[in-house]
């Protein structure tokens, strides 16, 4: 067994996405939620799908990029007033522009330079936290770098000594999150002070296979990590990451993203919706749904639970109930059935050399690009607009500013409505 301790406090973020202004920012956020769990004596921290993504946004260059990321601020309830006023105010020249963060970093991630300078941030930041208040953390997920221009979706997993423990791809993909992001092929279990572990993202809990694959070889605890907004997949998600956990008699720590999703290019206003939790097998954790710690709604929190590894084991190999002492694999050869249709093989993605890697399946086609945007209309002069992302503007500034722009938006509405009567 690949942990210290035969019982392990496990602490999963709920984290409401932020479309921060730089890395100071969003590496404090995280060093709050860091702090808080260490206080609370968790040896595991986990964080959901889309963390690579939100740390992109502070690495943007360029003033449209900016212009983006300011009114991609204007989302976030969080933020100050003064943010949230100057993302209001770049909001309309964000249109005119056609400066949309989520076409800003989808673009910004087709550069092989820029997804290697991203990892790069993510990894060393995620190890030194790591090693800073000694955790194990599942850094939630990050683009990885594969044969250009294909990118695969994969989580990193950090020991407390800051050592990059394993890094698990997404294996299926029903919605791609940027242009080129292809599947991996393989499994993994990855092996921690903290136990066994076995991540699951996106989609890929929908699957059956790939939980049991990874309790084949040797999982204690399966860790599934999303970032939805539509209610149905959500339901979806849980549903699955409940059956998975029953059928397969493991741990498990589902960690959603809540809040404004700024990639979601689809919906203007896309929210995470989804509500994290912490479950066992119901014998092993007295409660008949097994949700040893949850969240009621969508909000930002943190989650601890405490999984008794030993005990789990004990079930496993003691216990009549368990469902491991009545299972017949011999009758479950077949069980992946033929349905997916011949297709070219794709670009040859890297993976990443881990322990127990489960055979690989044969290599899926890439998924086809987005279709990129006409060419946006003509730009103002810049100067008309650049004050709007200067972030060394004043309080009095930026309200005057606003009242400005308000009065000249009452004028036009007027100026309509006279036309309309």
């Amino acid at each position: 067994m690949g942990n210290s301790s035969t019982t392990v406090h496990a602490a999963c973020v709920q984290y409401q996405a932020r479309v921060e202004a730089s890395v100071e920012a969003y590496q404090e956020t995280i060093e709050r939620f860091a702090g808080m769990a260490r206080e609370r004596h968790a040896e595991l921290l986990v964080l959901p799908e889309g963390m690579g993504l939100l740390l992109a946004a502070p690495l943007l260059t360029g003033t449209r990029s900016r212009l983006a990321r300011a009114a991609a601020s204007a989302a976030d309830p969080r933020r100050p007033l003064k943010d949230r006023a100057r993302g209001l105010l770049a909001r309309p020249l964000a249109g005119i522009l056609r400066a949309d963060y989520a076409a800003a970093l989808m673009e910004w991630l087709e550069n092989p330079d820029n997804l290697g300078r991203l990892e790069e941030t993510y990894v060393q930041m995620y190890a030194k936290l790591a090693r800073r208040y000694q955790l194990v953390i599942v850094a939630g997920t990050c683009p990885h770098p594969a044969t250009p221009p294909l990118a695969l979706h994969s989580t990193y997993v950090f020991g407390p000594d800051g050592a990059l423990l394993g890094r698990q791809d997404q294996t299926h993909i029903l919605r791609p999150r940027w242009r080129g992001h292809a599947p991996g092929n393989n499994l993994a279990v990855i092996r921690t002070p903290a136990g066994n572990i076995g991540v699951l993202i996106g989609e890929d809990i929908l699957f059956p296979e790939t939980a049991r694959a990874l309790a084949g070889a040797g999982a204690d605890i399966l860790v599934h990590l999303a970032a939805v907004h539509e209610a149905e997949i959500a339901h979806a998600m849980h549903i699955a990451f409940q059956a998975r956990i029953i059928e397969n008699e493991l741990y498990g720590i589902e960690c959603f993203l809540v809040g404004h999703i700024p990639w979601r290019r689809e919906r203007q206003e896309a929210h995470g919706i989804g509500t994290s939790c912490i479950a066992g097998p119901a014998p092993i954790t007295g409660r008949v749904d097994g949700i040893i710690a949850g969240m009621g709604s969508a909000v930002e929190g943190l989650l601890i639970g405490e999984l008794d590894l030993e005990q789990l084991h004990a079930w496993w190999e003691q216990s009549p109930g368990s469902l491991r002492q009545a299972v017949r694999p011999e009758i479950y050869r077949a069980v992946a059935l033929p349905v997916r249709r011949p297709a070219p093989a794709a670009a040859e993605a890297e993976t990443a050399p881990r322990p127990d890697r489960i055979p690989e399946a044969p290599e899926p086609a890439p998924h086809e690009a987005l279709e990129k945007e006409e060419p946006g209309t003509p730009v103002p002069a810049e100067e008309d607009w650049k004050a709007i992302v200067d972030e060394t503007a004043s309080d009095e500034e930026i309200v005057r500013s606003a009242l400005e722009a308000l009065a000249k938006e009452q004028d036009e509405w007027e100026r309509r409505r006279d036309i309309w009567d």
